[in-house]
């Protein structure tokens, strides 16, 4: 993809005081195609509005789903690359003392935020994208109103979901690292109320308060994710991709992946390009006894 034609670039630049916005575009994008961000001294916000890509930097790869806002410096040339039919996406990039503020905040607690429903960060990013240009002070001062906003708000929920978790009880974070380090595992509600003697129904309520989501749907979203990682980095079919995470039955494997992405898992395996999978998996290791 050519990411420049996509790309609106700023005629006004405000003082390091302020957050800069150097370029904006609406990207619509489809399997096969990428493209290279230079090393640079500036950094990306990139809102994923529908569809599925990733980004590679250093040998690591990070998809990129649904609803999802990439904040991320330039410190390392990155690779963006569709891996799902139609992937659409607002791509920023900042400049400014505050952005590098808000960045030593958000990156700790990693590059990517989940927006929420009933967050303001798109209807921003549409403001943004609804100048035809910025060239003006007012714009570009504008701009900057409605960037500090999005930061803040990535900020501030981040670090409060962080103080949530810490006040969880002892069982509840037991059971998230559970699910986080034991996905492949045939779990059930009735499982998880046997083992910490409490009701099923007071595990999914406490659960979803301190993690946004009840514990089967949580742990769902981390065998998809993990399924998406086998099916870049190795050869295996998908049925056997399925059962390695937990789900035996591939139909209902299919119908899970789908419902989480967009895309089979077939489509999602054909449409990475090339050189993710060489990111992720550069050679194939022998374990053959020499």
């Amino acid at each position: 993809m050519n990411i420049q034609q996509h790309l609106i670039h700023s005629a006004i630049c405000l003082n390091n005081d302020f957050i800069s916005l150097l370029a904006k575009g609406f990207v619509k994008t489809a399997p096969p195609s990428s493209c290279n961000i230079p090393e640079s001294s500036n950094y990306i916000l990139l809102y994923t509005q529908t569809g599925n890509g990733s980004l590679s930097s250093a040998g690591k790869t990070l998809p990129l789903s649904e609803d999802t806002l990439l904040f991320s410096d330039c410190q390392k040339p990155l690779i963006l690359n569709a891996s799902g039919p139609a992937w659409n996406f607002y791509l920023l990039f900042l400049s400014g003392n505050s952005v590098s503020s808000y960045y030593q905040y958000f990156s700790p607690r990693g590059p990517l935020y989940r927006v929420a429903p009933s967050s303001d960060i798109p209807a921003f990013l549409q403001r943004i994208h609804a100048f035809s240009s910025i060239d003006t002070a007012e714009k570009a001062l504008i701009a900057s109103k409605w960037l500090t906003d999005i930061l803040t708000e990535i900020c501030v929920v981040t670090m409060s979901s962080d103080t949530r978790e810490e006040h969880a009880p002892a069982y509840i974070i037991e059971l998230k690292q559970l699910l986080d380090n034991s996905y492949e595992m045939n779990f059930s509600l009735t499982d998880f109320e046997k083992r910490f003697g409490i009701s099923k129904y007071r595990l999914c309520r406490e659960f979803s308060q301190y993690y946004k989501q009840p514990p089967i749907h949580y742990l769902n979203a981390k065998r998809i994710e993990a399924a998406k990682n086998l099916l870049l980095t190795t050869d295996m079919p998908v049925h056997e991709v399925g059962s390695a995470v937990g789900i035996d039955n591939t139909n209902h494997f299919i119908s899970l992946f789908k419902k989480n992405t967009g895309t089979t898992p077939f489509v999602f395996k054909q449409g990475a390009p090339a050189s993710i999978r060489a990111l992720h998996f550069p050679y194939k290791p022998d374990f053959r006894q020499q």
